[in-house]
């Protein structure tokens, strides 16, 4: 399944022009791969991606968590949530089946991921663990 959907998204989407407002934006809807790809991977700082969903209760709850999460550690995090049911090929790939779902990326590359309520501290101690990996 998720090489046949990189192929068929390869093919919809061969050349891919993202504008830098489109880029700054914090929430995606109907992404193909490519176009998430180029989004984790365009930014120099760690990506958090927050899968949600509308109807999704502790996606609500924890918005405000993430909100502060952003402020205050702008400068090494960027989130953006992207609504799975409108890119459900997308939470597919990532073999999502429960939310919200949080994956953290590094360079364009998944360095961790977390299914449930996200515990803030949680995020920045992982992104210590990493930071202290690139330094070696």
């Amino acid at each position: 399944m998720r090489k046949l959907y990189l192929i068929t998204s390869l093919l919809i989407a061969p050349y891919l022009h993202l504008s830098a407002q489109e880029l700054d934006s914090t929430t995606y809807y109907s992404l193909t791969y490519p176009a998430f790809q180029k989004i984790v991977s365009s930014y120099q700082q760690y990506v958090l991606v927050h899968f949600k969903a509308d109807w999704c209760l502790v996606c609500k709850r924890e918005a405000p968590l993430l909100k502060t999460l952003q402020e205050e550690n702008s400068a090494r995090l960027k989130i953006i949530e992207i609504d799975l049911d409108e890119n459900p090929l997308l939470g597919n790939y990532y073999e999502m089946d429960a939310l919200p779902a949080h994956l953290l990326f590094s360079e364009g590359i998944l360095k961790w991921n977390r299914v449930g309520l996200l515990n803030p501290k949680e995020v920045l101690e992982v992104m210590k663990v990493l930071d202290k990996k690139k330094n070696k």
